[in-house]
């Protein structure tokens, strides 16, 4: 149950849809502005308290000030005068559940929070037309014709906008345009399916979303309103990602049906596809019995059928699998149908026979959140790509650890033990090394009165070993361990105020990072082949009885 309101100020014109869900037995609504597509706001039940407390408060998130006091069905029928007059018709019946109400807000508050607008409200307060039901806010020529690879249409509008890309894996604001068409092949993000690229006129689409009955396409150019345009769909990313969302609704059914597990949700990853499952454990026989029942229904070649219900209250709709509507979801709703086996609401995009999946495999099970499991898969030419490049890695390793793929998992383990051992060994000689090495200096009289020591192959060990056993806190010590062409580590100690003088100095000397800890500078250096020059620092310093700045000399970089 669906009803609109709308409101024209000069050549913008403001939208409400007010939704009446069956089975919660509450309202949701969204407004929109014709001028701004991507700005948009909704949401539900709002007698109780949260964002969405009024259809001024609607107005005022989304209208210019001069339209929040002037938002209505009709000139004479302000948002204020239709609530008293709905507060005013309820009051009997609604006492009880608004005392509680009373309880918490003011007069204010309570006169925006009681909207109870019923069907015959809305009907006598439009002023335009009521949308047919038999339209569709979500059936495009992609939904339609799946796999269309090209299409012909005309702009419908094209507006100056700023949207948010990945680029190398970092969010981005981009400036461009928002290119509205009469109809589109391109999918708009929806329903846990992502969006497609493609190219409109040969200018590449950055983003496809959507925005009410429209689907909006980001581009770096503009097109102007009424340009006929050839579209053009990036076909690989389109059919994979039908493969994988066909192949998410065949795991799905197939759980469901054999052990009664819901899908809470999805994720469409760029590489695995994870589906969450309402069960805290799914075991490996159960995830075998999904498996093979799932590639027995693609093998069977199964129809994949769309089917377009023009009333979302049907109850015929109460029978298919759905996570839900969007709240601002008005006109017909979509039904995809694999024979025999599921039938689901959806807006996605979707294969027509199941044989063109070719294949899935379950990888395995992850943690998920509480009571959840998540489940990986594979399927289509993601599947395959993964075998190629595990039987690369296979053969890569076949040469490295001296046998065949059978064995490998046994030669690799044995390969870690002894490398484990390996650096045990080394290690335990490397501390014993640094004991030997401060009882030299030791012996010799500390006749120098600064340590300083570099070893390439150290570690933090060694530099722990080092100043433990030279003991004397108030040694000046500069300790460097890594090889100069990689860099390493170091670490500046002594008395606290040399520490404080030199420890930061050295460090940018070093083109390093680092902190004082314990009354020592401990620092990783990217540039240890100014070591001398760092050495010369601290020694200019303790011959010079303090900071001796200007003394230092920089030695070339590598």
């Amino acid at each position: 149950m669906g009803r609109e309101g709308e409101r024209k100020v000069g050549k913008e014109v403001f939208r409400l849809v007010f939704v009446f869900s069956q089975s919660t037995k509450s309202w949701s609504h969204a407004l929109k502005s014709s001028v701004r597509p991507g700005c948009r706001w909704q949401g539900s039940n709002p007698r109780r308290k949260g964002p969405c407390r009024s259809l001024s408060g609607l107005a005022n998130h989304c209208a210019t000030g001069a339209l929040r006091q002037r938002w209505s069905w009709e000139e004479t029928c302000t948002p204020t005068k239709l609530m008293k007059q709905n507060d005013d018709d309820d009051d009997d019946d609604d006492d009880d559940d608004d005392d509680d109400d009373d309880d918490d807000d003011d007069d204010d508050d309570q006169q925006q929070d009681d909207i109870k607008l019923s069907v015959d409200d809305l009907n006598s307060r439009r002023t335009c037309p009521r949308r047919s039901q038999g339209g569709s806010t979500m059936s495009f020529m992609c939904q339609r014709e799946s796999y269309l690879k090209q299409f012909n249409t005309k702009v419908k509008s094209c507006k100056q906008a700023t949207t948010t890309i990945l680029e190398d894996g970092k969010k981005t604001k981009v400036k461009g345009y928002d290119v509205i068409l009469e109809d589109t092949i391109l999918f708009p993000e929806g329903g846990g399916q992502p969006d497609d690229r493609g190219t409109i006129n040969d200018i590449p689409v950055l983003r496809v979303t959507r925005s009410w009955e429209d689907a909006v396409h980001f581009l770096p150019l503009e097109i102007p309103e009424g340009t006929e345009v050839s579209l053009n769909v990036d076909w690989q990313r389109r059919f994979d990602h039908m493969q994988q969302h066909t192949a998410q609704h065949l795991i799905t059914a197939i759980t469901d049906q054999k052990f009664g597990f819901d899908t809470t949700s999805w994720n469409l990853g760029t590489d695995i596809v994870t589906i969450e499952l309402g069960t805290p454990t799914f075991s490996a026989n159960q995830m075998a019995e999904v498996e093979q029942a799932a590639n027995e229904c693609i093998r069977n070649r199964l129809a994949v059928t769309p089917t377009l219900y023009p009333d979302k209250d049907d109850p015929e709709l109460k029978k298919f699998r759905g996570l839900g509507l969007p709240a601002d979801h008005v006109g017909s709703v979509r039904v995809v149908t694999i024979d025999g086996i599921d039938s689901s609401l959806c807006c996605g995009t979707h294969i027509s026979n199941l044989s063109h999946i070719q294949g899935i495999k379950l990888l395995g099970t992850e943690k998920g959140k509480k009571d959840k499991t998540n489940l990986l898969f594979l399927a289509g030419n993601r599947l395959l790509r993964y075998a190629g490049r595990s039987f690369d890695r296979e053969k890569q390793l076949a040469g490295i650890l001296k046998g065949p793929a059978e064995k490998q998992c046994e030669l690799a383990d044995k390969a870690v033990k002894g490398m484990k051992n390996y650096q045990k060994i080394c290690n335990n000689q490397l501390k014993e090394l640094a004991a030997l090495e401060v009882a030299l200096y030791k012996q010799n009289g500390q006749a120098d009165k600064v340590f300083v020591k570099h070893r390439k192959d150290g570690d933090n060990d060694y530099i722990s070993v080092l100043i433990g056993e030279l003991g004397d806190e108030n040694l000046p010590k500069l300790i460097t361990v890594g090889d100069e062409r990689e860099g390493g580590m170091f670490v500046v100690a002594g008395p606290i105020q040399l520490v404080q003088d030199l420890g930061s100095r050295i460090c940018e000397l070093f083109g390093g990072k680092g902190a004082p800890n314990r009354g020592m500078f401990r620092g990783k250096a990217t540039k240890l082949a100014n070591r001398v020059a760092a050495e010369k620092m601290l020694r200019d310093y303790v011959g010079g009885g303090g900071d001796q700045e200007n003394s230092t000399a920089i030695a070339d970089e590598p």
